[in-house]
């Protein structure tokens, strides 16, 4: 049994286990907080929708790892691994539905709602992780096309005695679905990494020389052997060259700081751009009713809040700072040569270059994000306190962005564990406040939105202090070191005077 319980967390790579254990966490504290606060009675089915959240992530990015395993296990045959891998996803479907379900229908919950609720959400999870990636990609439209079609297609919620009629098929289809999916990639002779038919697991592997903490990032050869022809970027080297050092050294960075032309950007952002391009034109159709101008601008600014502000944001800071990581980690040699480039100046002039180089193209394009996400706010015509919230969280991911760059600048990295934990946390409070204040929109808002959203301000003015001491202390570091490309220090005592 002990077997068992373990095979996910020795599947799922540490960086995982960590934010997935974290998310889900959250979740459930969230889900206990609403039903503290809740003063209709309905709350039971309220608190299952928020932890199914994090079951969703959970089982994305934790239990789907177990078909790398079972990959494993049929190329090497083993096929008892593979009977412990099924029994193992059995019992944890069972954990992540029935001791909720208990809970909440003590108190009040209908069981079997709460029940085909919190299966619906792993299921979907798994499926988002496993099924080809021309279907995938469309699942992150689906609230909005729920919304869009409310009019002309009613979906019954969980507190209608419809909700079963289809509830109980979707559960039935998504298993069969994800059953003959798993068939697939685990017995397929070659491994679908890339392409629109390939899975997102299949990425979980991949690591970038982040130490144990790498978020699938590959290294630019790979990147370049496993990418389409028609993603590959357009590089724009113009003003290149001692005159302009800092676009030098972009070019010397690599990864997404290579500078590009505008079509450049545009391949490179086809994936995210490709869905939104479809899902509008299929959104303002199937407007029939009402205004549609207005229904189409409603849901694409609540789109625009809850996916690039969630996951653009966050995404940035994190690439961009593991591009740094991967180059200041290799081994190759490549890093103590650009010292060798002609023009560079001094050593003060050097590191206030690479500076520039490593923090202004993503402060632009977090910058870029903000004035969209304050833009679709507006348009929702949300609270001054809604604004704030949904403004620090861009500012939050930008703090993120100068203490992780400069933690690497500095020599000496921190903890894989405590790297971890402050991305959990960020990312956390920031999809917390790009969703919250969209619940007190509309008819249906929440009483305690306001309040919670103010909980998240106070919160985001101590993560604030927290990722400034820790750039502080990167770019203290980063003064003292000897010249701009020394490779990181791990064996070096840290520095304990800050956290």
């Amino acid at each position: 049994m002990n077997t068992i319980l373990i095979t996910p967390w020795r599947g799922t790579p540490p960086q995982m286990r960590w934010i997935g254990s974290g998310v889900l966490v959250l979740c459930a504290l969230g889900a206990a907080l609403a039903g503290a606060l809740a003063h209709k009675s309905d709350w039971p089915m309220t608190s299952a929708m928020i932890l199914g959240f994090g079951l969703a992530y959970g089982w994305a990015f934790l239990m789907a790892s177990t078909m790398l395993l079972a990959v494993d296990a049929h190329q090497l045959r083993l096929p008892g691994i593979a009977r412990r891998i099924t029994l193992s996803i059995l019992v944890y479907l069972l954990l992540s539905v029935v001791p909720a379900t208990l809970v909440l229908g003590a108190f009040g919950g209908h069981y079997l709602s709460i029940a085909l609720v919190l299966l619906l959400f792993c299921l979907v999870g798994l499926a988002f992780t496993t099924l080809p990636r021309f279907i995938a990609m469309w699942m992150v439209f689906l609230p909005a096309l729920s919304g869009a079609m409310k009019h002309t297609i009613s979906i019954p919620g969980p507190s209608s005695p419809l909700f079963f009629d289809w509830a109980g098929p979707a559960v039935l289809l998504l298993s069969v679905v994800i059953v003959l999916r798993w068939r697939q990639l685990v017995r397929a002779e070659k491994r679908l990494e890339q392409g629109l038919s390939s899975a997102m697991v299949m990425q979980f592997r991949r690591k970038s020389g982040w130490n144990e903490w790498s978020m699938a990032c590959q290294d630019g050869s790979s990147a370049l052997r496993n990418r389409p022809d028609w993603m590959l970027a357009r590089v724009d080297l113009r003003r290149v060259g001692p005159k302009h050092l800092a676009r030098t050294l972009r070019v010397a960075l690599g990864g997404w700081y290579v500078p590009r032309s505008f079509v450049g950007h545009l391949r490179n952002l086809a994936p995210a751009l490709l869905p939104m391009v479809v899902i509008l034109p299929v959104l303002l159709i199937v407007q029939t009713s009402g205004k549609p101008s207005a229904a189409l601008l409603r849901g694409f600014s609540v789109g625009m809040i809850g996916w690039i502000g969630i996951f653009g944001s966050a995404m940035v800071a994190i690439m961009s700072a593991t591009t740094l990581r991967r180059r200041w980690s290799q081994v190759n040699g490549e890093l103590p040569l650009l010292a060798l480039l002609p023009g560079l100046g001094d050593v003060e002039q050097v590191k206030r270059t690479l500076l520039r180089a490593a923090l202004r193209p993503p402060a632009v394009a977090l910058a870029i994000i903000m004035v969209l996400m304050l833009l679709a706010a507006w348009a929702l015509h949300m609270n001054a306190l809604g604004m704030v919230a949904i403004a620090l969280s861009q500012i939050g991911c930008g703090l993120l962005l100068f203490a992780l760059a400069l933690d690497v600048l500095g020599g000496r990295p921190m903890a894989s564990w405590k790297l971890a934990v402050l991305i959990t946390l960020t990312v956390t409070l920031t999809s917390l406040s790009c969703f919250m204040p969209i619940t007190s929109l509309g008819r249906d808002a929440w009483a305690y939105a306001d309040r919670v959203v103010a909980m998240l301000i106070a919160a985001w003015i101590g993560m604030a202090g927290l990722l400034l001491v820790l750039g502080w202390r990167g770019a203290r570091r980063f003064r003292h070191r000897r010249h701009a490309f020394l490779m990181l220090d791990t064996a070096a005592p840290r520095d304990t005077s800050a956290p």
